[in-house]
């Protein structure tokens, strides 16, 4: 897999001096986004804008043979009073409105956000939690981790279908 880096940014990084950062965006079933940079100051890049969050921190990115990466972690930490609070609330994580939230990653340079960024990581939410102490942990799975499961179905006696029926809803059992 090649990434593509915008020409001005690519220019920038081949002088050898940057800053680089990276934002995070998480989009819910409900098309509700948030935005975080792990910048002291609000970002635009690519035409979004990122809310500052400097203790926002991204564990490693092990990327596979395939060129795909099988997943990421991201946390931070919020007071009740901050803004991002509204967005994370114990009552959306409880609802489920994060599983399966998209979440892309991107790398972009501090001093010259204009120059655009570099997707890192892309993949889907894979569990969300929330600390009494304010504390949140997203675990973010890669596009090729489903591809990994062994899906299996298994019929019982009481099932009213039979094995590829067209008719069958759901008779599998776990």
């Amino acid at each position: 897999m090649s990434r593509t880096v915008p020409g001005a940014l690519g220019t920038h990084l081949a002088k050898g001096s940057s800053r680089l950062a990276f934002a995070a965006s998480i989009v819910r079933k409900d098309g509700a986004a948030l935005r975080i940079a792990e910048t002291d100051a609000d970002v635009t890049v690519d035409g979004q804008t990122y809310k500052a969050l400097p203790g926002l921190t991204l564990g490693t990115i092990p990327y596979g043979l395939d060129g795909f990466s099988s997943g990421v972690d991201l946390e931070f930490g919020t007071k009740d009073d901050e803004p991002l609070t509204h967005i994370i609330t114990r009552a959306d994580i409880r609802d489920g409105m994060y599983d399966a939230a998209e979440l892309t990653v991107v790398e972009f340079d501090q001093g010259l956000p204009a120059h655009g960024g570099v997707t890192i990581f892309w993949g889907r939410v894979s569990t969300i939690t929330r600390t009494v102490e304010g504390r949140i942990k997203v675990v973010a799975k890669g596009i090729l981790d489903q591809s990994h499961q062994v899906i299996v179905e298994r019929y019982h006696p009481m099932c009213i279908w039979f094995f590829c029926d067209s008719r069958r809803v759901s008779c599998t059992s776990a």
